[in-house]
């Protein structure tokens, strides 16, 4: 792969040595971009710094730009895409303004602008006769993506993102395309596309420069769908979850391991809790605390309710939410009062203060359930 510096610094030489009739026409500099764009969605060195000076150097171009320049059509759409690329539209509404763009161009470079300028019902205006198809294939991309970023309609921004995708794979629009899909497939509740579709993106895109911004997503849109939702895509998940940053891994662990445990499904929170406490350093005192406590009181009235006495009795109360203190006096007056499993399987329930605890552990679990809808963690 080559360098986007390299191809940088071609660029610029090749600048400072032209005439004015010699240098690059914007449609030129807009296959220039392309080709950043493609590396910097493949994880290139230094590819968003690069990125962003080319954008401030073909700005300086076009302001500097003869106006005749406007009238051919490809110089117009290549401004267009310079726009919807995080170009400054500056330019674009001059020339505009100026009358110097073909009829035929206007609506793109007047959605373009509008977009951009987040005017988002002007842009959807504007875009709405707009078929990307048309367009070549690169372009048409960034018109798809464009049009599913302002589009109302959920199911119609997942086919633009899907079609942008299909117009230009592999570069930065297809990148793009791909992240926006998995968050509106997790808003939307739709698990099995949330899934796969991460999948993929972890699969072709972990160098991309924007892997963190899919990470923070992924976790986020993950928290929202409910573990039983998820259960039967678990090992997918666990799969995505070990391609993000620790921060990110631990994060989405923790909070799969106390829904689970809410919601009574031990497995499930015992398997995340563990995996949680496998990727925690010593230094991470807080979240190996909160770990424990959740792998603790899976195994109260089980088998193993003996350990979980013992564990729960070594947690700090100090170094957890209120919330989790809640669940941590619910655990350990289970374990208290919660007679262990017999050889037959049986929970032994003859202790006279156990409908006392019950009582006193719903009490805890729904001022838990409340402080966890107000965010507290």
């Amino acid at each position: 792969m080559r360098s986007c510096w390299l191809i940088l610094a071609l660029y610029f030489v090749l600048e400072a040595g032209a005439s004015g009739a010699e240098k690059q026409s914007p449609a030129e500099m807009a296959r220039l971009l392309q080709d950043v764009q493609t590396q910097v969605a493949n994880g290139a060195k230094g590819g968003q710094e690069a990125l962003r000076a080319l954008l401030s150097a073909m700005n300086d171009q076009f302001e500097a730009m003869d106006e005749s320049q406007w009238r051919e059509p490809r110089n117009a759409r290549a401004l267009a895409l310079y726009v919807m690329s995080g170009g400054r539209s500056e330019v674009a509404q001059r020339v505009l303004a100026a009358g110097l763009v073909p009829q035929s161009e206007q609506a793109l470079l007047r959605g373009a602008t509008a977009q951009a300028e987040m005017r988002a019902e002007e842009a959807r205006k504007q875009f709405e006769g707009l078929d990307p198809r048309t367009f070549d294939p690169a372009l048409g991309a960034h018109v798809a993506f464009a049009k599913a970023n302002v589009a109302t309609d959920r199911a119609q921004a997942r086919a633009l993102l899907e079609l942008a995708r299909l117009l230009a794979p592999g570069g930065l629009i297809d990148e793009a395309a791909l992240r926006r899909s998995v968050f509106l497939a997790g808003e939307a509740g739709d698990v099995e596309a949330f899934v796969d579709l991460s999948q993929r993106y972890a699969r072709r895109f972990r160098g991309s420069a924007y892997f963190g911004n899919f990470a923070r997503g992924f976790v986020n849109s993950a928290q929202q769908i409910p573990v039983s939702r998820l259960e039967s895509r678990l090992d997918s998940v666990a799969v995505v979850t070990a391609a993000l940053p620790v921060e990110s891994q631990n994060a989405l662990r923790l909070d799969l391991a106390r829904r689970a445990l809410l919601e009574g499904r031990n497995e499930i929170s015992e398997r995340m809790s563990h995996a949680a406490l496998g990727g925690l350093g010593a230094a991470d005192r807080r979240e190996r605390m909160r770990a424990a406590l959740y792998a603790a009181a899976t195994m109260v009235g089980g088998a193993r309710h003996n350990e979980a006495r013992d564990a729960l009795a070594r947690i700090a109360e100090d170094e957890l939410s209120v919330a989790d203190r809640n669940l941590l006096t619910v655990a350990r007056a289970g374990a208290r009062h919660i007679a262990p499993k017999s050889a037959g399987g049986r929970i032994a329930s003859r202790s006279p203060s156990l409908v006392e605890t019950t009582s006193h552990a719903r009490r805890l679990l729904d001022e838990t359930v409340g402080l966890l809808g107000e965010g507290a963690r």
